[in-house]
């Protein structure tokens, strides 16, 4: 059983290996249709060029994050049979769903990218399954990951006042508010240029795309509200610090997983914008993912090395 253990990290790198190296094939190799080119004014070297210096920075940022799910795995482990097991658990899970759920997604996207651009009529399939796709993911991971979160609240005191509830609901629900008006605006542009990405009845859209992304999206800030309640009531000098790591990458990864997918909700606003400011959302939504997965790395490793002592 030891050696299984032993070869565990090891098999999991190796996988995450192989599917970086046929997503970055599949990104290379994958056509760019002339609309784009001339849309951004550039060559179709200077595209795959722009590519390879978007692709290395997110397949390191996915090694990072599986990297991190790794050493959260390895503390759950050290904890196993205290009262936060089950709590911390639950949120390695679903760690684990975003860690690996951006690289298969995005290998995913690659395969239906190909495959439209060898058939114009799959384009909406592949929109489809490539949206929902994410959806599923997101809200996989976010379920686990509020789960445990809501398990360790169980051990904090309810808060005496109800203002901070009230203030989160109210700013939730404006954010709702917007994003909903946001796609509904898309619904009419895309019917008065004829492009329609998933060519469904809006009602379909709303119900079974918006709303389930508000929902995804209440959870996840709810449970970043959970373990920053949760952090401030650990006494422990020591843990309280190491742990503070842990919470604050989980309010990161959380809130960047959120603009990532609000992104992609919006995207066909983004083409009424030029290149730079384009690269520039992406830019700052990599970086921030990436900080996030860093301090959930840090703190993991910080809350294993309390347990070894």
């Amino acid at each position: 059983m030891s050696q299984v253990k032993l070869r565990t990290p090891s098999l999991l790198v190796g996988i995450y290996g192989i599917i970086a190296v046929i997503y970055v094939l599949l990104t290379m190799f994958q056509g760019v249709s002339k609309q784009t080119l001339l849309l951004y004014k550039l060559t179709s070297e200077h595209y795959h060029l722009l590519l390879i210096g978007i692709v290395v920075p997110v397949i390191i940022i996915w090694f990072l994050a599986v990297y991190g799910y790794l050493l959260l795995t390895k503390y759950c482990r050290s904890i196993k049979g205290s009262k936060e097991a089950k709590a911390f658990s639950s949120i390695a899970f679903g760690f684990g769903w975003l860690a690996w759920g951006f690289p298969i997604n995005g290998t995913f996207s690659a395969v239906l990218n190909i495959i439209a651009s060898h058939h114009v009529g799959f384009t909406s399939t592949a929109v489809i399954l490539h949206d929902y796709f994410m959806l599923v993911m997101a809200l996989g991971a976010l379920h686990f990951i509020s789960a445990g979160t809501h398990r360790l609240s169980f051990n904090v005191k309810p808060q005496s006042s109800l203002w901070p509830i009230r203030v989160f609901m109210l700013l939730f629900l404006m954010f709702a508010v917007a994003y909903t008006y946001i796609i509904v605006g898309n619904f009419a542009t895309n019917h008065l240029n004829g492009l329609d990405p998933y060519r469904l009845p809006h009602w379909v859209v709303l119900l079974t795309y918006v709303a389930p992304y508000l929902y995804i999206w209440f959870v996840g800030l709810w449970s970043v509200m959970e373990l920053a309640q949760y952090q401030t009531s650990i006494k422990g000098i020591v843990y309280n610090y190491s742990f503070r790591y842990l919470a604050t990458g989980f309010a990161v990864v959380i809130l960047s997983s959120i603009s990532i997918q609000y992104v992609n909700s919006v995207s066909p606003r983004l083409h009424t914008l030029d290149l730079n400011k384009i690269l520039l959302i992406l830019v700052g939504l990599l970086v921030l993912y990436a900080v996030g997965v860093i301090f959930v790395a840090t703190g993991a490793r910080k809350l294993q090395k309390i347990e070894e002592v």
